[in-house]
């Protein structure tokens, strides 16, 4: 079944930040419509969180502009995107001046103090969402066509359809090297998915997140849904890319229950449970009112009451996905990830550029290693490393690092498996390796950092030294620390 997403639109005007209000003009329906959250605060990318992290670079390119070629691949010609007010005026100036897109963005824009759930956005877009509609986050990075999930979700009819990626398989001694190399900060902890499908459909029959099994080591299954579905595999081995297809009448059922505050913890854990249970027509507020009644022709066909064919379902769609720090033994595979951590940010920024091909998001525009902006003359790089515009570098030594934009490198540095954001200042004599160093930072001269984290506007003295540390003051001198 070919896929019927919003036609290609000339190249449009993007309109000015403001709130998204019944008044707004809003595009003419189409079967589906796009919202990309790119609103929270990314607690999780501590010490990365001073840059808003919609706008986090991802091999130079800021993280948003992947999510919104997503759109951009599947013919969307509009997009809705949720943002904090201090990021909203950039990210206009990025997809008008830089990415080029033929999509027109409308910003929905939240306060900057205030933690919003992703559920409690939806509602404040009830009166301009009029279709079913697609959600996906800012921090995902997908090369898969929306329109086979799409197919899914019309075929099926379903209430949500969700985008699930299997990674490579890792051995034990793999899975025991990851746990090692994670523990020094911990910033996956909670994030695996228990995720129950139906052989043959891939409907899915239970989910849950490794945070809600804390206190329990119940999983709890009705009795009824074994019956009618007796054939369950769970798995703990599927990223969720927080890629999702909602109908329109969940926003309805949202709206009236104002508990449920984010997607992919609350919203859609309560669809999947629901899906199986017996409809209360006298309840008001019951899931199944809001499904719409299905048409008097058809169900007179069938022999059945209107009420009767009131049912919806929870889908998914599985695909092969490389790792991002292995890949899929799949030639087929996709490439799937999400920047939600700073060990997944920093693996990522070195993943991506290697799938630019399909993932490259600047339209009319080819991947450069060097901006020609640079100055690199004096320096030596090896193939991997990407330098960005305004960055000087001395008489130094890359091997697969990114380096951002307007960076200041001194002579006699050595720098090795490395991602430093924009304005950063290296002195000479520096050696970092496999350091994640955020914007504004200054790293002394003869400074030796190995596996450190450092946070923006730091400051690291002269000669420091330092190992698997993350530093989140403004100063820090190695002689003091020891």
């Amino acid at each position: 079944m070919a896929l019927k997403l919003p036609a290609r639109a000339h190249l449009c005007n993007v309109v000015q930040c403001e709130f998204l209000t019944t008044t707004m003009a809003t595009p003419a329906k189409s079967e589906f419509q796009a919202v990309v959250m790119a609103g929270g605060l990314g607690s999780r990318m501590f010490p990365l969180t001073a840059k808003r992290k919609a706008l986090l670079p991802v091999g130079n390119i800021p993280l948003i502009a992947y999510a919104l070629d997503i759109l951009e691949r599947a013919q969307f010609s509009h997009a809705i995107v949720v943002a904090r007010r201090s990021a909203a005026n950039e990210i206009l100036t990025l997809v008008q001046a830089v990415l080029k897109l033929k999509l027109q963005v409308h910003m929905h824009t939240v306060d900057d103090d205030i933690e919003y759930g992703t559920a409690d956005v939806l509602r404040e877009l009830d009166d301009v969402i009029k279709s079913d509609f697609v959600v996906l986050s800012c921090d995902t990075i997908s090369n898969v066509p929306l329109h086979r999930i799409a197919d899914i979700h019309r075929s099926r009819a379903a209430g949500l359809t969700c985008l699930l990626a299997q990674l490579p398989a890792r051995t034990t001694e793999e899975r025991h090297a990851e746990r090692k190399r994670l523990k020094q900060f911990e910033d996956n902890k909670g994030l695996t998915d228990f995720i129950g499908l139906e052989p043959g459909t891939d409907r899915v029959m239970y989910r849950s997140s490794e945070a809600d099994l804390v206190d329990t080591e119940a999983m709890r299954l009705r009795r009824h849904t074994l019956r009618h579905h007796p054939q369950i595999v769970l798995r703990n081995d599927l990223l969720d890319a927080h890629v999702y297809i909602f109908a329109r009448w969940v926003l309805d059922y949202l709206k009236v229950k104002d508990q449920i505050s984010t997607i992919r913890g609350e919203l859609v854990p309560d669809l999947v449970h629901k899906q199986f249970s017996k409809p209360k027509a006298e309840e008001p507020n019951d899931i199944f009112n809001f499904l719409p009644v299905a048409p008097v022709d058809a169900t007179r066909r069938l022999g059945l009451s209107q009420e009767s064919v009131k049912e919806f379902g929870c889908y998914a769609y599985v695909v092969p996905s490389h790792g991002i720090t292995k890949p899929h033994e799949d030639p087929k595979a996709y490439f799937i990830a999400r920047a939600n951590t700073t060990t997944n940010y920093a693996d990522l920024n070195h993943a991506v550029p290697k799938h630019f091909d399909t993932l490259y998001p600047i339209q009319g525009a080819t991947p450069m290693a060097v901006d020609p902006n640079a100055v690199t003359d004096a320096a030596q790089f090896g193939p991997e490393c990407i330098i960005g515009t305004g960055t000087e570098v001395g008489k130094s030594t890359l091997k697969r690092s990114i380096i951002g934009c307007h960076i200041k490198i001194g002579d006699k540095c050595k720098i090795s498996g490395c991602v430093i954001l924009d304005h950063v200042t290296i002195e000479d004599g520096a050696v970092l390796t496999n350091c994640l160093i955020s914007s504004n930072a200054t790293i002394g001269a003869k400074c030796s950092l190995s596996n450190c984290r450092v946070a923006s506007d730091y400051e690291i003295k002269a000669e420091s030294k330092a190992t698997n540390e993350a530093f989140d003051a403004r100063v820090f001198d190695s002689a003091s620390f020891l």
